[in-house]
């Protein structure tokens, strides 16, 4: 079975609405995916915009070995190729690589191009012979393919037949709005195939699936699974979709989620990046630090969810060399999680040690002492089982030689006329020393600044932790207590470090939201400091 080639769109990712990304980002991207082995990178679309006219000749600088492609849409009806205005913006890419996409659906063809179908196909094949005069490959989407084929099999035959026939090299049935179920792309894929086999065409066939209906990996591997049968492989070639998920709408299929589903442990499908395979998890972080946005701890494969066990027998199961897990999570560069609550037992708090560097035995009595401590402030209203951040400082406090880098002895705010002011007083490194820090804000941001300030003076890496997010939620089990109720305070900190982006949350619980806030505001810089500045 030949390797199923991998086309990451960064073109189309970049569509989505929570994403702006820049040049530079664009070619971060581009040099990451190429690290992972992956042949084909389409960039951007040269005539639609300045940053990827720029980006072209900016990649030629690092010389990636990915096969890169530039985008655009076919001839405009009414133009001829040459003179048409967005393929000579591709053409000035001299990309080994142009991609193109085309109508396949009469519903397009007749309501937005305002064509006739005969023009429509002219447009394709002109299209496509033009551009193979200048790129050494020229890919076809076939835009809307499955809807196109429900609507008028006939006529979506003959759209990407007309590709064909002009030379593409590639051939993409594309669910542009991602509304097909896996059975309609297994049927339909198996019609094109029956098609060519019947002409003795020898095309090489791809897809590209959008996430909208759920099914866009599910879609992806459906169409994958063909080449199992001998007859369909050598037409089954490539995979389209981006490394996140990201697109425009819900987005395109995520490749990470399609290369652990390929891997030799599930499909046995090969690719490109099977040598590179454990690079996917920090690919995945890196990628999400790029585009700015929160790594999605559920993401299959490469989350930090990912093989999370709460319960207390998968834990004994795992450490007793039975396993709860569909996959080994190593071959992608990642590792099981454990939650902590009131379903674990001791087995989930050695598994947690260990993943934090101790080596201890079931049998050590601060083991049950941790797991009691863990199930006591779970009773309390701290939700601290699935968060790093808490399990660390627990265990750190329970097994470790922790160091006490700082101690709050004196805190008070006061907040007035739109002005809150915070007194600390405490010890830091050793050294007594106080504070008093105002702020155009409420009393949560003032301790905040203030104990940043107070910390900073000794270690200097404070400056760089932001409060990212902050929430309070009421916790009396729905007794109806008003102001007088417990509340949990749960904040999210960043901290940037060698171009890195570093995320924890903690939380506090307290009768009193300042005392609860001023809680969870100390845990999170003490979490850095055992964490980064050590």
């Amino acid at each position: 079975m030949g390797k199923i080639e991998v086309y990451e769109t960064i073109r189309d990712g970049s569509q989505d609405k929570d994403l702006e990304l820049t040049l530079s980002d664009k070619v971060k991207i581009a040099r990451l995916v190429d690290s992972l082995g992956v042949p084909y990178i389409e960039i951007g679309w040269p005539f639609s915009n300045d940053i990827d006219r720029k980006v072209y000749p900016r990649l030629k600088e690092y010389g990636l070995n990915a096969k890169i492609a530039a985008f655009g849409s076919t001839r405009k009806i009414n133009s001829t190729s040459e003179a048409d205005d967005n393929l000579r913006a591709i053409v000035e890419t001299e990309t080994p690589v142009a991609t193109i996409f085309g109508k396949s659906w009469t519903l397009h063809v007749e309501k937005q191009l305002r064509a006739s179908l005969e023009q429509n196909l002219n447009a394709i094949y002109s299209s496509v012979l033009f551009l193979k005069k200048f790129h050494p490959e020229v890919i076809f989407d076939a835009e809307h393919f499955f809807d196109g084929f429900k609507a008028d099999s006939n006529y979506a035959l003959r759209c990407i037949d007309a590709a064909f026939d002009a030379g593409a090299d590639r051939l993409i049935l594309c669910d542009t709005n991602g509304g097909a179920f896996p059975w309609e792309i297994r049927e339909t894929t198996k019609q094109v195939i029956e098609y060519y086999l019947k002409q003795n065409k020898k095309a090489k066939l791809g897809i590209h699936a959008h996430n909208d209906g759920g099914f866009g990996v599910a879609n992806t591997i459906e169409f994958v699974n063909l080449s199992n049968n001998p007859r369909f492989e050598p037409y089954i070639v490539q995979v389209q979709g981006t490394f996140g998920g990201f697109g425009e709408r819900i987005g395109n299929a995520d490749l990470f989620q399609i290369l652990g589903n390929l891997d030799i442990g599930r499909m046995g499908i090969p690719t490109d990046v099977d040598d590179n395979r454990t690079k996917l998890t920090d690919v995945f972080n890196e990628i999400c630090d790029i585009v700015e946005v929160r790594p999605y701890v559920n993401t299959p494969f490469v989350g930090k969810n990912a093989g999370g066990h709460k319960a207390g027998v998968h834990a004994d199961g795992k450490m007793k060399g039975a396993s709860y897990d569909f996959y080994d999570l190593t071959r992608v560069g990642n590792k099981p999680s454990i939650v902590i609550s009131n379903q674990s037992g001791t087995a989930n708090i050695v598994l947690l040690a260990e993943s934090f560097g101790y080596d201890i035995k079931k049998s050590d009595s601060r083991i049950k002492a941790l797991l009691a401590e863990f199930k006591r402030m779970s009773d309390m209203g701290y939700r601290n089982g699935s968060l790093e951040a808490e399990q660390y400082l627990l265990v750190d406090e329970c097994l470790g030689n922790s160091k006490m880098f700082f101690s709050i002895t004196h805190h008070k705010v006061v907040d007035e006329d739109g002005l809150s002011t915070c007194e600390l007083e405490g010890k830091v490194n050793g050294a007594h020393d106080k504070i008093n820090t105002t702020v155009r804000g409420g009393p949560v941001d003032a301790t905040y600044h203030a104990m940043q300030g107070l910390l900073s003076k000794k270690y200097s890496s404070i400056k760089g932790v932001e409060l990212l997010h902050y929430w309070v939620k009421d916790i009396e089990n729905g007794e109806n207590l008003g102001a007088a109720a417990k509340v949990r305070v749960k904040v999210e900190f960043k901290y940037k470090k060698d171009g890195r982006n570093y995320y924890w949350e903690n939380v506090g619980v307290s009768h009193d939201i300042i005392a609860a806030s001023r809680e969870v505001i100390e845990k999170g810089f003490r979490y850095h400091l055992l964490k980064h500045e050590k």
